[in-house]
């Protein structure tokens, strides 16, 4: 059986992670083999090694990181039967690198990457997202705001399955994915 890739997008503090930790369980409840895995690889190293260089070096070490995590640990998972669940794919990158041409980029990644079977894009109220995120994170809520405008023109040009759905759905989410994998 091959695996199923399953991708979580959206802003710092939208509820990826308690999403993806919730349908894991779920899954593995039902006797689902499961892996998780995030973009970048090793987030607190790779801003270290990041906060003092230029937007073009910062993209250089997104993609290396991209690459790395699918081919040796994303494809191998999908290749022995896992369901993948995967926080943050290509488009975070399309969104947190305003420098690209974006739709010059999303088409050189959607040609040269592997297609996800289904992208869940969690939205928010820019104000609810904030609250989340005030004490971690350097954002206002007009970042937050622009960073969700970025997200839906990136998710309107996706071409595979895709689903925009908020913390809440969780059992949607879950559903969907019973759906692929069954």
């Amino acid at each position: 059986m091959k695996g199923k890739f399953i991708v979580f997008e959206g802003p710092d503090g939208v509820g990826k992670s308690t999403m993806i930790a919730q349908i894991k369980q779920r899954l593995s409840t039902e006797g689902y083999p499961v892996k998780v895995y995030s973009e970048p690889v090793d987030l607190y190293a790779f801003t270290r090694a990041t906060e003092s260089v230029d937007k073009v070096h910062q993209l250089i070490g997104y993609v290396h990181s991209r690459f790395y995590n699918l081919f040796y640990r994303v494809i191998p998972a999908l290749e022995t039967g896992h369901i993948v669940l995967q926080d943050r794919y290509y488009p975070s990158t399309l969104v947190y690198q305003p420098l690209i041409n974006l739709r010059y980029m999303q088409d050189i990644m959607e040609t040269a990457l592997p297609e996800p079977d289904i992208l869940f894009l969690l939205h928010d109220m820019p104000d609810r997202i904030y609250r989340r995120i005030k004490s971690t994170h350097n954002l206002s809520e007009g970042e937050i705001s622009q960073l969700l405008t970025r997200y839906n023109v990136v998710y309107n040009r996706i071409r595979y399955p895709k689903m925009r759905v908020r913390l809440e759905d969780v059992e949607i989410v879950f559903n969907r994915i019973m759906e692929m994998i069954e």
